[in-house]
């Protein structure tokens, strides 16, 4: 492979870097969960549980990405208009912290 191939294919490794990124993550956190839910004798939730909360939560971060690559794209971080930016951002953060 060399680094033109590499460079037409930015968006699809930008989506396997977020799909792989989240699938340890979410793993992660599913284990934590059964851990904490393990801790007594009997486990008070069955050992998929976990993973179908956790692996459902990245399936929609993934689906909200081409979203927030055109909000980066349309508002891309610059060292002008430094407090317009804040507000868009913060907007932005706001709007994917309620979906």
């Amino acid at each position: 492979m060399n680094w033109q191939q590499v460079d037409n294919s930015k968006i699809l490794l930008s989506y396997l870097a977020a799909g792989l990124y989240l699938f340890i993550n979410n793993t992660i956190n599913a284990l934590s969960v059964w851990s904490e839910h393990t801790r007594d004798a009997k486990p008070s939730i069955a050992l998929w549980e976990p993973f179908v909360w956790e692996y459902t939560s990245a399936l929609g971060a993934l689906l909200l990405l081409p979203l927030l690559f055109m909000f980066f794209k349309r508002f891309a971080l610059r060292f002008e208009k430094i407090n317009q930016q804040l507000v868009v951002h913060l907007f932005g953060s706001l709007l994917f912290a309620k979906w």
